[in-house]
């Protein structure tokens, strides 16, 4: 989390900063928002995010005959634009309609929103109503994460959507931030109950599901999850591995920090 970066949303009255736009370096980019809706009572967690670089990240690893090898990997720097955990508002059970009018007002600061994804919930008729104006939209579980989600423009889906399975990782989305996050690879804006919800966090491992403590919650966590995911997923064009090879590996020491990756970027 960057405790510098205020955020630009107030959970409270669900509105957004007056100077909140997108700047001249990154008004090209597109964004990708993950809305968990939750349950009735139930915190709906709302986030926004995007690619801004390429990060490039030497590893250790092996073959598949067990010889050692130094790869370097080119994996993504997300930035969030912003995050949020709000209730529906008093005398309202059901927060989708609020939810829908702030990503249409996204869309009118001049935002690029290339993907929204809902937890599936209640969002059927969100997700109708996204598309009737143009707004590329669908359903993703980060419970269950079995398929991930992406744009594709030549897709025989009508709505530009097309699923592929993630192969059983079922935890795919967590394990993506969890990665960016030891990687220093993710830029959150200040929010009180991020590092609250990431301590209040639980793998169930009968289960493989990922729950939060009794007196927790994860909404936001999992909001911040889907974009992240849908993001990484969808700016894949940008990713790619080699295999170093140095003369000695005090070369290859000395290009490392003190968690053991590069600090070079790669401009997207």
């Amino acid at each position: 989390m960057n405790k510098e970066r205020e955020n630009p949303f107030d959970d409270i009255s669900m509105v957004f900063n007056e100077d909140f736009y997108p700047d001249e370096k990154t008004s090209d980019l597109n964004r990708y928002i993950h809305v968990d809706l939750g349950g009735t009572g139930d915190a709906c967690g709302f986030s926004m995010c995007h690619i801004t670089h390429m990060v490039e990240i030497i590893r250790e690893t092996t073959d598949k005959e067990g010889v050692p090898r130094k790869i370097i990997t080119r994996s993504p720097y997300a930035v969030f634009d912003f995050v949020g955990r709000m209730f529906a508002p008093e005398g309202k059970e059901f927060i989708g309609p609020d939810v829908l009018d702030l990503i249409f007002e996204i869309v009118n600061r001049g935002f690029i929103v290339n993907l929204v994804t809902f937890d599936g919930w209640q969002s059927s008729q969100l997700i109708t109503m996204l598309r009737e104006e143009g707004i590329t939209s669908s359903t993703l579980s980060i419970d269950h994460t079995a398929k991930r989600v992406l744009v594709d423009p030549g897709s025989s889906d009508k709505f530009y959507i097309k699923k592929e399975s993630t192969d059983r990782q079922y935890l795919a989305a967590y394990e993506c931030v969890k990665e960016a996050m030891y990687e220093e690879r993710l830029d959150i804006p200040e929010h009180e109950f991020f590092e609250i919800e990431c301590l209040s966090a639980e793998l169930d491992s009968k289960r493989n599901k990922i729950i939060h403590n009794v007196r927790g919650s994860i909404d936001m966590l999992q909001s911040i999850a889907g974009s992240l995911y849908n993001a990484t997923n969808n700016e894949t064009v940008f990713f790619g591995e080699k295999e170093l090879d140095f003369e000695d590996d005090s070369a290859f020491y000395n290009m490392l920090d003190s968690n053991g990756f590069t600090t070079k970027e790669s401009v997207m």
